[in-house]
């Protein structure tokens, strides 16, 4: 199941239950929006290698994943724990465990930009 919720310019749109959260985004700079997703992954499935315009910070509610960051070793991500990825850097998360993982994952990134593109990029 995903719920997605974007916040823009003041404006929230929420098209699942309401989550707890609380977020400083700075004004200075490129017009951002906060994006906050809820994801299931399969057993076995992946992102596939990409980027995002901005930032992700990452929370595994259920299950077990495996993350690997641009040039950094894989790591194992388990219920409870988290990860954040900077601005435009590679990476990719795979559920490694047997049961569905479940992750809430909150990006500021550029307004208009696509949230996510796959990295290496189409020539």
């Amino acid at each position: 199941m995903k719920h997605w919720i974007s916040v823009a310019a003041g404006v929230a749109m929420i098209a699942a239950a309401p989550l707890n959260f609380t977020v400083d985004v700075p004004t200075t700079g490129a017009a951002q929006q906060v994006v906050y997703i809820e994801h299931d992954f399969a057993p076995g499935e992946g992102t596939g290698l990409h980027i995002h315009h901005g930032i992700e910070m990452s929370y595994v509610m259920r299950g077990t994943v495996r993350v690997k960051i641009h040039d950094k070793p894989p790591f194992v991500v388990r219920k409870g724990g988290s990860f954040r990825v900077e601005r435009e850097v590679p990476h990719e998360a795979v559920n490694i465990g047997r049961d569905q993982a479940a992750l809430i994952i909150a990006y500021v990134v550029d307004q208009g930009r696509p949230l996510k593109e796959p990295w290496p990029p189409k020539p």
